[in-house]
C-alpha cells in the first residue's frame, strides 16, 4: 500500500464480500432492502460446481468483488480470505496457507501453487506478482490437494481465474486510477479490455493491455558507512564512517512500474469441441524495497546504491475442451518463462563482517593481519574475504547483484463425468521445468547507481591477499563469493477421484495419484581461486497419494471428515545433496 495507514472503510458490498466466504445456503428471492447472495460457480476441483455443494474448504472471490476492493494483487485479496497470507517482496510473492511455510534456503520448494487457469506460476517457492485485470474470480483451495494437484500443493492452491472471449458479442471497457497519499508521489492505474467476435459462432479475440505506476514513499536520506560498535562490534576499522551515499540520495525511492498484455483466441468448432489459445506477458521495473531505518526517521533508510530490480515473464497455453458423450474431456498445454536480475545494497551488512574478520584480526593479532584469531578460542584461520577496501581496513561500499530465470512446461489431460449417482475423474499430468539463478556476493563497488556485474573486487584487498597466499584469483571474479545453482525438475502423475452421492445428504470421495519426479541439480560455489563443483545428484521418487472424504449433512459442515496422505517435495531437506 502507498499510504502510511491504509484503512479499508467495510463497505454493504465489502461486508457481502465478507459473508460469500463462508458456506451459506443457496440464496434464494428476498426483499431489494435485504442482502442477497448470488451463487459462485468454481472449478477448483476441476469439476463444474457450486462453492456451496463443495465438502471441502474453498473460497472464491467474484470479478464484481475484486473491482470493488479495488484489488491489484494477490496481496490485496488475500486479506478477504480467513487463514491465507500472502507475503510480497522485490522479487515475487509468497501465498501461505494455514500458516504452513517452507523454511529459508535457496533451494526449498514451496508448501502452495498458485495457477493462472491451468498454468502452475509457482517455482522454487514464489512466483510473480499477477495484476487484477480482467480477472472472472480466483479461488483458494487449502490442502493438502495431492490427488488433483501436484508438486507444491500440500497446504493449498491458488486459481486465478481470466475471463474468456465471449462469440457473437463485442465489448470494450476502459478503467483508470489516480491515488496519492500523504507520503508517497501519485500513482496511476489503467487498463484497456476489448473482446471482439471474428466469425459468427465460431472465432472470438479478447485482449487486455495495462499499465500501472506505483508511488514510492521511501526515502534514501543522508547518512554515512558504519563507524560504532553497535554494528560492528567493538573493534572496527578507524576508516570506517569516511564514505557517504551523497550519490544515491532520492526521496520517495521505492516505486515501481508494471505493464502487460493478455490475448485470448477462442474457436468454437461445433456444439462439441473448442479450443482456446491465449499469451500473456508482464514487464515490472522496481526500485528500492519497501524497508527502512527506524532509527533514521519514519519512511527513510539509508542506502549506498540505487537499488533497483527488473523482472519479465510471459505464458503461454492451449487448452482443448470436448464432450465424448460419456465424458468431458480437457486438455491444456503450457509454456512459462520468467527472468529477473535486480541490484541491492549491503554495505552495513558487509561492515560487521569486516569489522570481523579484518579489522578484529589487525588489532587482535597484529603480526598476522591475514588471519582472523577468535578471541574466546584463540584458533586463527586464513579468512580475508570480507577485506573489500583497497587497504586492510580501508572504507567501502558493498552490493549484491543477482538474477534468475526460470522455464517450465506443463501438459494435462483430464477426463471427468457428473451422473446421478457417481461422479469420476481421471487425469494425466507432464511437467518439465528448470529453474537457474546466479549470486555474486561481498561485491565491494563505487557505490551510486550501479548497474548489473559493477564491481571493483580486482582492486580490493580481499583479492590481493588471496593472490598472495593461493595465487591468482580467477579472471574476471567480481567477487569473494560466486554461487550459481540449477536444478531440472521432471515429473509424470496419474490421479483420478470416484464420487459415490448415497443419498441427497451423503457422499464419499475416494482419491488416488500416482506420480514419479524427478530432479537434476547442480550447485556451484565460485570462489576466487577457482571452482568447486559440490556434485550433481540425480535425486527420483515414486509415490501413490490418496485421500478418502466422507461428507456427512451438507448443511453441517462439522460432519465432514477428511483424511490424506501426501509425500512430495516441498521442503528444504528434500532437496539438498
Amino acid at each position: 500500500m502507498l499510504e502510511r495507514n491504509a484503512k479499508i472503510a467495510l463497505t454493504p458490498v465489502a461486508g457481502a464480500v465478507l459473508t460469500a466466504l463462508y458456506p451459506a445456503v443457496d440464496a434464494i428471492a428476498q426483499d431489494v432492502n435485504e442482502l442477497v447472495l448470488e451463487e459462485i460457480i468454481v472449478t477448483a476441483t476441476k469439476r463444474t460446481l457450486s462453492i456451496q455443494d463443495i465438502p471441502a474448504t474453498v473460497q472464491a472471490i467474484t470479478q464484481e468483488s475484486l473491482a470493488q476492493m479495488g484489488a491489484k494483487s494477490m496481496e490485496d485479496f488475500a486479506r478477504f480470505m480467513p487463514g491465507i497470507n500472502v507475503v510480497s517482496g522485490v522479487t515475487g510473492s509468497t501465498v501461505v496457507f494455514r500458516g504452513a511455510i517452507t523454511g529459508g534456503g535457496y533451494i526449498a520448494a514451496s508448501t502452495s501453487s498458485v495457477y493462472l487457469d491451468e498454468l502452475p506460476l509457482t517455482t522454487t517457492g514464489s512466483q510473480p506478482n499477477v495484476r487484477m485485470v480482467d480477472i472472472a474470480r480466483v479461488e483458494a483451495l487449502s490442502g493438502p490437494q495431492g490427488t488433483l494437484y501436484g508438486a507444491s500443493a500440500q497446504a493449498g492452491t491458488m486459481r486465478i481465474i481470466t475471463n474468456k472471449p465471449v462469440m457473437n458479442e463485442f465489448e470494450a471497457t476502459l478503467d483508470g486510477e489516480l491515488r496519492s497519499g500523504s507520503e508517497s508521489d501519485m500513482s496511476y492505474r489503467g487498463s484497456i479490455v476489448f473482446n471482439a467476435p471474428i466469425l459468427e459462432d465460431k472465432l472470438a479475440l479478447r485482449v487486455s493491455l495495462y499499465s500501472d505506476r506505483d508511488g514510492g514513499f521511501i526515502d534514501n536520506v543522508y547518512g554515512h558507512t558504519s563507524d560504532s560498535s553497535a554494528i560492528t562490534g567493538e573493534m572496527y576499522s578507524q576508516q570506517y564512517g569516511t564514505l557517504d551515499n551523497t550519490k544515491s540520495l532520492e526521496n520517495n525511492a521505492n516505486d515501481a512500474d508494471v505493464s502487460g498484455i493478455r490475448a485470448a483466441l477462442r474457436w468454437e468448432m461445433n456444439d462439441n469441441w473448442s479450443a482456446t489459445l491465449s499469451t500473456m506477458a508482464q514487464h515490472t521495473q522496481m526500485g528500492a524495497g519497501n524497508g527502512y531505518n527506524p532509527y533514521k526517521g519514519d519512511l527513510q533508510t539509508v542506502s549506498f546504491h540505487d537499488d533497483w530490480y527488473n523482472e519479465k515473464w510471459t505464458a503461454s497455453s492451449l487448452q482443448i475442451e470436448g464432450d465424448l458423450g460419456f465424458a468431458q474431456l480437457v486438455s491444456s498445454t503450457s509454456f512459462y518463462k520468467r527472468g529477473g536480475r535486480g541490484v541491492w545494497d549491503i554495505t552495513n551488512y558487509a561492515h560487521y563482517w569486516a569489522a570481523a574478520y579484518c579489522a578484529d584480526s589487525y588489532y587482535t593479532q597484529a603480526d598476522y593481519p591475514y588471519y582472523y584469531a577468535n578471541p574466546e578460542t584463540g584458533y586463527i584461520t586464513f579468512y580475508p574475504r570480507y577485506c573489500e577496501g583497497e587497504g586492510l581496513t580501508d572504507d567501502y561500499y558493498s552490493s549484491y547483484q543477482g538474477k534468475s530465470r526460470d522455464d517450465k512446461h506443463t501438459h494435462e489431460m483430464r477426463l471427468s463425468s457428473q451422473g446421478d449417482n457417481f461422479d469420476w475423474l481421471v487425469g494425466l499430468y507432464l511437467e518439465s521445468a528448470r529453474d537457474h539463478w546466479w549470486a555474486p556476493f561481498a561485491m565491494p563497488t563505487t557505490g551510486g547507481k550501479q548497474e548489473y556485474n559493477t564491481s571493483t573486487f580486482q582492486d580490493s584487498y580481499a583479492a590481493a591477499a588471496w593472490a598472495f597466499e593461493h595465487g591468482s584469483a580467477t579472471p574476471g571474479a567480481v567477487a569473494s563469493w560466486y554461487s550459481e545453482a540449477s536444478t531440472d525438475w521432471e515429473q509424470t502423475a496419474v490421479f483420478g477421484e470416484l464420487v459415490w452421492h448415497v443419498n441427497d445428504d451423503v457422499d464419499i470421495t475416494v482419491g488416488a495419484r500416482n506420480f514419479e519426479r524427478t530432479n537434476h541439480q547442480r550447485y556451484i560455489v565460485d570462489h576466487p581461486g577457482g571452482m568447486n563443483i559440490c556434485g550433481e545428484p540425480d535425486t527420483g521418487s515414486q509415490f501413490h497419494d490418496a485421500r478418502v472424504l466422507f461428507q456427512g449433512d451438507k448443511t453441517n459442515p462439522n460432519l465432514c471428515n477428511i483424511h490424506s496422505a501426501v509425500h512430495r517435495s516441498g521442503t528444504a531437506k528434500e532437496l539438498i545433496p
